[in-house]
């Protein structure tokens, strides 16, 4: 199974998978048959739920939210050595507080117990330096351990590290709970599906440009046409589909009885490809 992913995905490996090489082989089997042309290409995406627990989660805000607070409360921290030393002639030097890392964090509150280490101060005071040298730098390294698995993202599943905390088109209990999932891209044409991409994010804008991508490494052409929901960004992804001359786009929307369908976009141009291949 081949899959737009980042480095980081275990799924990577899957990229060598006898799977992998099968599909691509009967894709281009049809379009040696004249099944398929690899030029028409019909895209749609979905969201499919993760063998993962949504109770168990880690979320990025919490994780930005946590470090502000600890940089907030050092800063409240040096402001009482300040007013210590307020009416001293020799003031210690301000530590910095830019980074927000275990060891700048430990340097800092060892700075601030120093500079405190033969004055009578608060007894909450030195209670929370306390706390703080035994607490914050090993929370800023789990911090730290979270956001090389987030990767950018808002959310992750502690059961399935990979799957992102998405809103289902499926939702039961109709109050727009969050589940673990993943994205899926899939490109057909005449009813064939001739790709298929996996994706991390809840947006299908920020996937377009490596689902063609991969259409063109796995086939060695790109397509011509697309066409896609309105909503995929398609036409705003101009380092993907932004034609050299002219883009031609119909924009239709249908309904049968109450409810409508999805306005779908299409695109008729030439993708931007470098000698290598590449998209621009």
């Amino acid at each position: 199974m081949r899959m737009c992913i980042s480095r980081g995905w275990r799924e990577e490996r899957s990229r060598t998978t006898t799977r992998s090489r099968t599909f691509n082989q009967v894709v281009m089997l049809l379009a040696e048959e004249g099944a398929v042309s690899l030029k028409e290409v019909i895209l749609d995406g979905t969201k499919i739920d993760a063998n993962a627990n949504r109770y168990r989660f880690v979320w990025g805000k919490a994780i930005k939210v946590s470090r502000e607070r600890i940089e907030r409360q050092l800063r409240e921290l040096w402001a009482y050595v300040e007013r210590v030393y307020q009416d001293e002639e020799q003031q210690p030097n301000e530590p910095e507080f830019e980074a927000i890392d275990p060891v700048s964090v430990a340097r800092t509150i060892a700075e601030i117990n120093e500079a405190l280490k033969e004055k009578e101060i608060d007894p909450k005071v030195r209670q929370k330096l306390k706390y703080a040298e035994k607490n914050w730098p090993q929370k800023l390294a789990e911090y730290d351990e979270k956001d090389k698995i987030l990767r950018g993202r808002h959310s992750y599943s502690k059961t399935d590290e990979d799957a992102t905390f998405m809103r289902m088109k499926e939702d039961h209990m109709r109050n727009g709970q969050l589940k673990p999932g993943y994205n899926v891209q899939a490109s057909t044409e005449k009813q064939y599906i001739i790709n298929y991409t996996l994706g991390q994010t809840t947006s299908d804008t920020s996937l377009l440009k490596d689902h063609i991508g991969e259409h063109i490494e796995s086939y060695g052409r790109s397509p011509e046409s697309l066409t896609a929901e309105r909503d995929t960004g398609a036409k705003r992804t101009t380092c993907s589909l932004k034609s050299k001359a002219s883009q031609r786009s119909s924009n239709t929307t249908t309904s049968t009885g109450n409810r409508k369908r999805k306005s779908r976009t299409r695109f008729t141009s030439t993708i931007c490809i470098t000698t290598r291949g590449e998209i621009r």
